[in-house]
Formats: C-alpha cells, sequence, structure tokens
C-alpha cells in the first residue's frame, strides 16, 4: 500500500460480535492486541488473550490474524457495514468459516 496508512478503526474499543448462537466480545483496548471472550454458546466463559496483526484492506475494511490455542484465525472486519467474516484453520487442518455482525459495546462511565 502506498500513502499514510489506515489507522485500525476498532483500535481502543470492545466489540460483541454475533455468530448466530454463537457471541463473542473483542477487547481492542490494549495496542496490538485483542481480547477476547465467548459471551454466549459453545465454550462460553472462555477468554484469550493474543498478539494480531492488522492489514488495511480498502476504507474501513481490515483484515486482523492472530493464533490462539486451537487454531490460526483470520478476520475481515467491515467497521462501517458492521460485517464479519471469521476464518479458522484448526490445528489439524480443518477450516471454519463463520459471518457475523459487529456492535460496540457500551464504554463504562467515567468518575464517581
Amino acid at each position: 500500500m502506498s500513502g499514510t496508512a489506515t489507522p485500525f478503526a476498532l483500535a481502543g474499543k470492545v466489540y460483541r460480535v454475533e455468530y448466530g448462537a454463537l457471541t463473542v466480545e473483542h477487547d481492542y483496548t490494549t495496542e496490538g492486541r485483542l481480547t477476547y471472550t465467548m459471551v454466549s454458546g459453545n465454550g462460553s466463559g472462555y477468554s484469550y488473550t493474543a498478539d494480531i496483526e492488522v492489514v488495511a484492506l480498502r476504507g474501513e475494511m481490515f483484515a486482523v490474524s492472530f493464533q490462539d490455542e486451537f487454531a490460526r484465525l483470520v478476520m475481515v472486519i467491515d467497521a462501517v457495514g458492521g460485517c464479519v467474516d471469521t476464518f479458522m484453520v484448526a490445528a489439524d487442518g480443518g477450516l471454519q468459516h463463520l459471518r457475523g455482525t459487529l456492535t460496540p459495546v457500551a464504554a463504562a462511565p467515567e468518575g464517581p
């Protein structure tokens, strides 16, 4: 890519991704890292923090990749359209694709 890099639109924020019966919270408040927590569905309560690589694709669309203890994941995130396509490659080579909706989580109020 040439020119100025597009800043990652989700940086510093927390989002919820709903993949049908599975809901996952994505916390991007730490630069270069993602903490995701399974909020509902299979694996509810599981949480993992990973280093991420972010590539701006076009406009407010980004590819985010990371490795957890079970799989290598790549998410294509449309920050404006609120859509997330997640591709997971398991250790055994199995591939899974999930499509979900992205919504911001309201920030906690500051101060007393």
